[in-house]
């Protein structure tokens, strides 16, 4: 977790910005929508995969989920798609 923390204060640094973060607030628990499940286990949930942005970028994004159930439980992948519209159609 700490290497986690490091990177993600680096590439603060840089001026990127967590694409989830700035849509869903620092307050939201990532597990919350978690995007990978070890051995595809409901009960096994993580948030591992990350999308950084420029944070010029992150004013009005959209960011999306998949679902367990659309991904994981008919065995498609063990992790869900993270998908981020920097142009949200209004």
């Amino acid at each position: 977790i700490n290497k986690h923390h490091e990177n993600v204060a680096r590439l603060n640094e840089l001026g990127y910005v967590s694409a989830f973060t700035a849509a869903r607030g620092a307050d939201v628990d990532p597990l919350s929508e978690a995007t990978y499940f070890h051995y595809r286990k409901r009960e096994r949930p993580f948030h591992l995969d990350h999308v950084f942005l420029p944070e010029p970028w992150a004013d009005g994004i959209e960011v999306e989920i998949g679902s367990y159930d659309d991904w994981i439980a008919p065995k498609i992948s063990d992790h869900t798609p993270v998908v981020v519209d920097v142009e949200p159609r209004q």
